[in-house]
C-alpha cells in the first residue's frame, strides 16, 4: 500500500495487487493510530465475498464471487467495537458482462488497484450490540477524545 496524506483530516490511499482490502485498511488505521474515519474507493478486485442482511433472520446471506470485478462503489466507515477496529462497507462491482453485485463486504482481495479517500473524525465512534436488530451499530451515547 501507499499512502499520501492530503491535509490533517484526508489521506489517500493506493492498495496494490493481492492485497487484502479488510486487514489492509485496518493494519493502516492500527499504525497511524486514528480515531474514526469514512472512507470511498473504485478500483479492481476479485475473490469479493459479499452479503445481505437478513433482518427477519439477523443472519448474513454470502455470496463468493471469485472472478475479477471493477470496484464502482467502495464506501464505509471505520469506528470501534470494544477496543477492536470495526471496518464497515458497503461495495458495488461489475463483471466484464455488466453484470452487477453489490452488498456489505466481507472480503475482498486487489486484483490491478484499489484508491481510496480516508476522512478522518476527529471523534473515535463506537459500536455496540443491538439485539432486537442483531447487529453492532454505531452508539452516539459514548464518544472518547
Amino acid at each position: 500500500m501507499e499512502t499520501k496524506k492530503i491535509n490533517k483530516t484526508i489521506y489517500f490511499l493506493r492498495l496494490e495487487k493481492d492485497e487484502e482490502v479488510i486487514n489492509s485498511l485496518k493494519n493502516f488505521f492500527k499504525k497511524e493510530r486514528l480515531k474514526s474515519a469514512s472512507f470511498y474507493g473504485i478500483g479492481a478486485g476479485k475473490d469479493f465475498i459479499i452479503g445481505y442482511y437478513d433482518l427477519g433472520k439477523k443472519e448474513y446471506l454470502k455470496k463468493k464471487i471469485k472472478k475479477e470485478c471493477e470496484i464502482l462503489s467502495l464506501i464505509g466507515n471505520i469506528s470501534y467495537l470494544k477496543k477492536e477496529i470495526f471496518i464497515h462497507i458497503h461495495i458495488v462491482i461489475s463483471d466484464k458482462n455488466f453484470k452487477i453485485f453489490g452488498g456489505h463486504l466481507f472480503s475482498a482481495k486487489v486484483s490491478a488497484t484499489l484508491e481510496v479517500f480516508l476522512f478522518l473524525m476527529d471523534k473515535k465512534l463506537t459500536r455496540k450490540l443491538f439485539p432486537d436488530i442483531g447487529l453492532n451499530l454505531i452508539t452516539f451515547k459514548k464518544f472518547h477524545q
